[in-house]
């Protein structure tokens, strides 16, 4: 019974510890799953802490960036409404540089504009630079390839927004004359992200038809790392409004230049109308072109009609290699003058210059205008040309009625020394008719009525004298009936193979008579030596030349003749001893009634003699030329033409 019990008690006792470890397991298990439990829920408390914290972040941060985004928005509008009350193209460009720079964090930035999209792109407004590097630059049109480059497709990243990576534009070679710091050009890029040297960013500005007309170009961003998307579309986005504000400003500032441009054409016009100096009238008209349209310089060519080429008359603000009165290169002028460089307003257009034309009251071009222009096309804006052809034509018109006045001029004091020449003609022919009748009448009366008391000796002499006078006059009315049928037309030539030195002695024979003190040297031609001439006609002319010479010689003097032929041609010069003629008056001797201050008060005459030599010269197909003696006198030299069979040893 005792072991029987004590067995059970054992039973009981596994059976107590058993249920005593199976509590105590159950109760670690709980404890750890208490634990597990607990930790799990701190790992989530901490997670939620962390993820509502990162949360917090991301809303300040979104909440920021929205401020920033609303701040930014607010400033573009306000700017942009600032900018749309400004009609200064200058002021608005320079406020929205500024506005670029402070509000987008750029430290430098250029803009660039263009009047139309035909021409070149000009530095506009430059910021962030020394004003020292920048003044000499402002103004400056910018190499067109360079632009052509940076607005390719290749570059467009979006059409509000052009990249250029700094790799790419070192191979390309574009300039870095506007860096801050060009030393840094080609120092590679640090960091992906980082702002390389030579990296360009554009934001294209257009006008109302959509075409590109500026270009905003910020540099060096201030914290050296290439601007995110937020700022480049916030960049975008002011260019956007900027571009109206520019395209106003541009439109106001063509307006009220050419307004103010065209009124002072229509006054200057007024003033050139009234100028009757023709070389007067073309300072001044250079002088106004200078002034109203900002020009550097320029000059001015009229047409020569006579020649049929344009002569430089006019130039100011330049050096000209050639002289004011020089005549035009014809290739320059057809170059500059050429039908397809001809522009809608009137004007000629060339890669390196502009052409101005005058046109009369016919449209024909009688004269240009050519401004400098240092830099090819040029600052010179469509507009300002349109008003400047309208003021080359107010200058055409102007220069027109000056040549015509001066040519009225001309004429009139033309008619007034013809009018002079002829009063004094009329006082010369008086008294040349009276000296020679005088003679003639008192000699006639002496031998009339004092025949008896004079000897045959005396009768003899004065007969002769009264000869002589009356060869005089006969000369004299032949000249005067010459001079009246050459100026109708209405004379005789009969041309015919002539003997030249038959003519030359016959002449020779009787001027030596007339004027026995002088001596004559003939040098003969071959002896078949003949002419296709008149011969009455080639005697007179003759005559006349060696009359002038015998009239103009001192006594004992030798006149020489030389007669030549010389293929097609027969030459008869005269040579003689007497005083000569001033170089600026050997063409104005040949004219009617013209005679020299010294000759009037040395011999007689009326003038007519080589005026009538000449005209008869070229009556008979020939010339009549006073040439270079290189010597004290006179040499002139009549050419005929030669007969067929004319010419002999």
């Amino acid at each position: 019974m005792a072991e029987t019990i004590g067995a059970a008690d054992i039973a009981d006792n596994v059976a107590y510890l058993a249920y005593l470890a199976a509590a105590l397991s159950a109760a670690v298990a709980a404890a750890a799953l208490w634990l597990l439990e607990r930790r799990r829920r701190v790992r989530d408390r901490r997670r939620y802490r962390e993820r509502l914290a990162a949360l917090e972040s991301t809303v300040q941060a979104g909440t920021a960036r929205i401020l920033r985004r609303r701040e930014l928005t607010r400033a573009i509008l306000e700017i942009s409404t600032t900018l749309l009350r400004e009609h200064s193209l200058s002021i608005v460009l320079d406020r929205l540089l500024a506005a670029t720079l402070e509000n987008f964090g750029f430290s430098a930035g250029a803009f660039y504009l263009r009047s139309s999209p035909g021409e070149h792109f000009v530095r506009a407004a430059i910021a962030g630079l020394p004003r020292s590097h920048t003044e000499a630059l402002l103004g400056q049109p910018v190499d067109p390839m360079t632009f052509d480059q940076i607005l390719s497709p290749e570059f467009r990243v979006r059409e509000t927004y052009y990249y250029v990576p700094g790799e790419r534009a070192a191979e390309l070679g574009f300039p870095v004359g506007l860096r801050r710091f060009p030393e840094l050009a080609d120092v590679p890029r640090s960091r992906s992200g980082a702002w390389q040297e030579r990296d360009v960013i554009a934001f294209p500005f257009f006008d109302r038809h959509g075409r590109i007309t500026g270009l905003l170009v910020p540099d060096d961003p201030v914290e050296r790392r290439f601007p995110n998307d937020e700022v480049i579309r916030a960049i975008e986005m002011f260019a956007a409004l900027a571009s109206v504000a520019v395209e106003n400003a541009r439109l106001a500032t063509q307006r009220e230049t050419a307004t103010r441009q065209m009124a002072e054409v229509l006054r200057v016009s007024g003033e050139l109308l009234a100028e009757e100096r023709l070389d007067d009238l073309l300072l001044a008209i250079l002088r106004a072109a200078l002034r109203t349209f900002d020009l550097a310089g320029g000059e001015i060519a009229l047409l020569d009609q006579a020649r049929d080429v344009f002569v430089r008359r006019a130039a100011l603000g330049r050096v000209v290699s050639e002289p004011i009165g020089a005549e035009i290169d014809p290739a320059t002028v057809q170059r500059r003058l050429a039908a397809e460089r001809r522009t809608a307003e009137g004007y000629y257009e060339t890669s390196d210059a502009l052409t101005f034309p005058f046109p009369d009251a016919a449209g024909r071009i009688i004269g240009f205008l050519a401004p400098e222009l240092p830099h090819g096309s040029g600052p010179i804006a469509r507009e300002t040309a349109r008003t400047m052809q309208i003021y080359a034509n107010f200058a055409g018109l102007a220069v027109a009625r000056a040549e015509v006045r001066g040519l009225e001029i001309r004429r009139l004091r033309e008619l007034e020394e013809i009018a002079q020449m002829k009063s004094d003609f009329v006082s010369t022919v008086s008294h040349e008719l009276r000296t020679p009748l005088t003679s003639i009448k008192g000699f006639i009366s002496i031998l009339i009525h004092r025949r008896g008391a004079m000897s045959a000796e005396q009768r003899g002499e004065a007969l002769r004298i009264v000869d002589s006078e009356a060869n005089r006059l006969i000369r004299l009315v032949d000249d005067l009936l010459a001079a009246a049928r050459l100026e109708r037309g209405a004379f005789h030539v009969e041309l015919r193979s002539t003997p030249v030195n038959a003519v030359v002695q016959r002449a020779v024979t009787a001027v030596a008579m007339e004027y026995p003190a002088r001596r004559f040297v003939v040098c003969p031609g071959g002896d078949g030596l003949a002419s296709h001439t008149d011969p009455d006609h080639a005697l007179r002319i003759v005559t006349n030349l060696l009359t002038n010479a015998a009239k103009y010689s001192p006594e004992g003097g030798e006149i020489v003749v030389n007669v030549g032929g010389d293929g097609d041609q027969v030459t008869i010069e005269v040579v003689d001893a007497g005083p000569g003629i001033p170089r600026d008056e050997r063409e104005r001797i040949f004219e009617r009634f013209v005679r020299l201050d010294d000759q009037v008060r040395s011999n007689a005459g009326t003038g007519l003699g080589l005026y009538i030599s000449r005209q008869l010269a070229k009556a008979v197909g020939g010339t009549l030329t006073l040439e270079e003696s290189g010597a004290p006198g006179s040499r002139f030299r009549l050419t005929l033409r030669a007969a067929e069979s004319g010419l002999g040893s």
